[in-house]
């Protein structure tokens, strides 16, 4: 019997202060509705968008905000960009 493979193991990212990504774990949902709620006000004529981890096949969600933005659609459980129509 030979031994079982070792698993591997990602090291964990350093931003340029040392700090490690593990220092800064993704913020809980409710941390990002609000600030995602200041985006949306905010942005004026500028467009965003927040890809967040979501329970569903793909494992994430789309938002967007602001002017003349791309609009996420379900098509048969593919989340697609569909870009706006120009008047």
């Amino acid at each position: 019997m030979s031994a079982p493979a070792e698993t591997a193991r990602a090291e964990p990212t350093h931003d340029s202060d040392g700090n490690s990504d593990a220092d800064h774990p993704n913020p809980s949902r409710h941390i990002r509705d609000h600030l995602w709620e200041l985006l949306a006000i905010r942005i004026g004529d500028g467009q965003a968008i927040l890809v967040e981890p979501a329970a569903n096949e793909q494992g994430w969600a789309v938002r967007t905000a602001g002017r003349d933005r791309w609009q996420p659609i379900d098509f048969d459980g593919l989340i697609l960009s569909v870009r706006p129509q120009s008047n």
